[in-house]
């Protein structure tokens, strides 16, 4: 967005007041923002409206089922017949089918086994298989699937959702770097631009050589220089923090100039991190990328129990006593003897077919077993890598920050050095190359630390930022 006012109406609320022409934006509130207005946080929403829908589907397969049929033939002035069939039909969870039909039939050429009482024929009984889906069928598969996919898309929820704050936070974290390196350049260019002056002023009062204007004159074109590509880097990297800013998951959102990060943190993570380190065995078997094979196994047990189902015969019993109604449409007492029997049986006789799919099941399950062991092996191994990179960025980081300091004493005993003429122009800037580059290696080495602690908790797939 170019409208600078727009910027700051909608930056305000994320940042706080810095220095008097700067806005600081914290990490805490860049996270917040990502959390609250990025499109994936909406992506990540509607897996549970998904999995709502998911679920909803398969409970239709145990919605009540009105059916109505009606048929009716005239010709020549001839009332051949007409015919009235309505059921209504109430699945259940035991694989019994609850049926109430009424039927009624009329005409001069009706079949003698469509030929009703006048007031029709009430049926009212069950339909239940003896054989194949007794014990487990495809409805009640279905809605297992769903708790199934349900708990699949939690762990795709957390995945995304992880994912996506490993990504921003790099990204700030890329924005923290480019930045204190910017400030450093900014800083070494000064140091260039004082000494270039003070030399030149020396010269023209002919305490200096010309040789010394040249030298200070050369090393504030390279510290200009280095500033460009820093503030090229800079600009880079706010590039990338734009990606994760956005209002409402729809409106992208573009950083000005005068917003700049909080200073470096190098206790951020620190207690995620030690919390992974004391459980790690336990964090890996409840790892999300784990449990999704542990949900693909529990998909195929489904697909193995329905499949072993299969192997039964189909044997499908059906009573419906009849009831009869009265011309004032009371009804009857049930007679007993008054009814309708119906037996399906059906059997392949080789079951190829199912006992195909149950050798094809069992291969699967022993595929994702094995795949789940690479994976967690994979895991494991590149998570030590990474709780063991703890210590090695640490005792880095320390060691480059006394060196730093210790540059710095050099610097500045070279500064009196020159003051009193015992020391060059030539020595005076190795000294400040020396600091300014150590100065950069410790803020590297920091960022990588802080990013190895992010690498560690999204390796594990927890939210706990």
């Amino acid at each position: 967005m170019k409208n600078i006012w727009l910027i700051l109406f909608l930056l305000l609320p994320i940042l706080s007041r810095g220095q008097q022409d700067t806005l600081v934006m914290t990490y805490q509130q860049y996270i917040e923002s990502v959390l609250e207005h990025h499109p994936l946080m909406f992506q990540a929403a509607l897996l549970d409206e998904k999995s709502k829908a998911y679920r909803l589907k398969a409970k239709g397969y145990f919605d009540p089922k009105i059916e109505f049929n009606f048929a009716s033939k005239d010709f020549d002035k001839k009332d051949y017949y007409q015919l009235i069939n309505g059921a209504l039909k109430v699945p259940t969870w035991l694989g019994v089918d609850v049926k109430v039909a009424y039927e009624n039939n009329r005409g001069q050429f009706l079949d003698n086994s469509d030929k009703l009482p006048q007031t029709g024929l009430i049926a009212a009984g069950i339909e239940v298989s003896l054989g194949r889906g007794l014990l487990f069928d495809e409805r009640r598969k279905a809605i297992r699937d769903a708790e199934l996919f349900r708990q699949g898309n939690e762990i795709k929820q957390q995945l995304l959702i992880s994912d996506l704050l490993f990504e921003a936070i790099l990204a700030y974290a890329n924005w923290q770097h480019a930045f204190n390196v910017g400030f450093i350049k900014k800083e070494g260019l000064g140091f260039a631009t004082r000494r270039f002056e003070n030399v030149k002023e020396s010269y023209l009062n002919g305490d200096k050589p010309a040789i010394d204007t040249l030298e200070s004159f050369i090393a504030l074109q390279v510290r200009n220089t280095e500033l460009i590509k820093a503030q090229q880097n800079y600009n880079n990297s706010v590039q990338g923090l734009n990606n994760f800013m956005w209002v409402e998951g729809k409106l992208p959102m573009e950083l000005e100039g005068f917003v700049i990060p909080e200073s470096i943190n190098l206790s951020a993570f620190k207690s995620q991190m030690d919390s992974i380190s004391l459980t790690r065995d336990q964090i890996l078997r409840s790892h999300p990328e784990l449990l999704k094979y542990k949900i693909v196994e529990e998909e195929l047990r489904l697909d193995q129990r329905l499949n072993r189902e299969n192997l039964k015969p189909v044997l499908n019993l059906g009573y419906n006593p009849l009831i009869r109604t009265d011309a004032d449409n009371s009804i009857n007492a049930l007679v007993t003897e008054n009814y309708k029997l119906g037996l399906d049986f059906a059997y392949p006789i080789f079951t190829r077919k199912e006992r195909a799919a149950i050798k094809l099941t069992d291969i699967q399950l022993q595929e994702n077993e094995i795949q789940r062991l690479l994976k967690g092996q994979s895991i494991q191994v590149k998570l030590n890598a990474l709780i063991d990179n703890e210590q090695f960025y640490i005792q880095q980081t320390d060691l480059l920050k006394e060196t730093a300091d210790n540059y710095l004493r050099l610097l500045e005993a070279e500064y009196l050095k020159l003051g009193i003429g015992e020391s060059s122009v030539f020595l005076v800037n190795a000294r400040e190359i020396k600091y300014l580059e150590y100065r950069e290696k410790l803020i590297e080495a920091q960022m990588k630390l802080i990013a190895n602690r992010v690498k560690v908790i999204n390796e594990v797939a927890l939210v706990l930022w």
